[in-house]
C-alpha cells in the first residue's frame, strides 16, 4: 500500500464508523409509525387521543399528515391535559424519548407541551407561549421489562392548560446512556410494576 494514500483510507474508514452509530439510531426508532405517514381518516395508525375529563368540544385532535414532515396537534380551549399516545414495550436499559414540539398561545403558568410517560411524573422539560419547533425529551432507564404509555401532551396531573400544542419527529431509541453533552434532556428511572 502506498504510504501517501495510508491516512486517507484511515480517515475514510473513521468517516464511516462514526457514522454508524447514527445510522444505528435512525433504524431503532421503538415507536410504531414515528414519522406519522400511516392511518386512515383522522387516525395515526398506534396513536390514540385522550382528553382527560374533558367535555366534547372543549379540545380538539388532529392528525396533519399532508405536512412534510406530518405532525399530530392538540388544541385545548379550555384548561385541560390532553395527549397523543402510544405504548411502548421496552427491556431493561437506557432509552432516549425525544420530540420536536412547538406551541400557539400556550399559557405561561401551567404546564405546555411535553412528552412523558403515563402513570408517572417523568416528563420533559415543556414548552409555552407562541414558538418554533423545538427538541423537547428525556433520558429513562427502565430496570425491567416492561410496557410504558407515551404521551405527547398539553398539560399534566394537577396543571392543565389551554392553547395549541404541535408534535412530530417522535422517537424511543435504546441507548449506551445518557450524553452528557446534552443538557437540555433530563435524567428519569422509571420504576417498573
Amino acid at each position: 500500500m502506498n504510504i501517501t494514500r495510508k491516512p486517507a483510507l484511515v480517515a475514510a474508514l473513521a468517516l464511516i464508523v462514526s457514522g454508524l452509530p447514527y445510522a444505528a439510531r435512525a433504524q431503532t426508532n421503538l415507536l410504531c409509525n414515528p414519522d406519522l405517514t400511516a392511518g386512515s381518516g383522522d387516525s395515526p395508525q398506534c396513536w390514540q387521543h385522550d382528553p382527560y375529563t374533558m367535555p366534547p368540544g372543549d379540545v380538539t385532535f388532529e392528525w396533519e399528515k399532508d405536512r412534510q414532515p406530518a405532525d399530530l396537534s392538540i388544541w385545548n380551549y379550555q384548561p385541560a391535559d390532553s395527549r397523543w399516545e402510544q405504548t411502548v414495550h421496552l427491556k431493561p436499559g437506557w432509552y432516549h424519548f425525544t420530540a420536536s414540539a412547538r406551541t400557539e398561545n400556550v399559557g405561561e403558568l401551567d404546564t405546555g407541551a411535553n412528552i412523558s410517560i403515563m402513570e408517572s411524573w417523568i416528563l420533559s422539560r415543556h414548552v409555552r407561549g407562541t414558538g418554533y419547533w423545538e427538541p423537547i425529551g428525556f433520558y429513562l432507564q427502565v430496570p425491567k421489562e416492561t410496557d410504558v404509555v407515551l404521551a405527547c401532551r398539553l398539560g399534566f396531573y394537577s396543571s392543565q392548560n389551554t392553547g395549541r400544542a404541535y408534535f412530530r419527529d417522535i422517537s424511543v431509541v435504546p441507548v449506551s446512556g445518557p450524553g452528557a453533552d446534552d443538557p437540555s434532556f433530563k435524567l428519569q428511572t422509571w420504576a417498573a410494576k
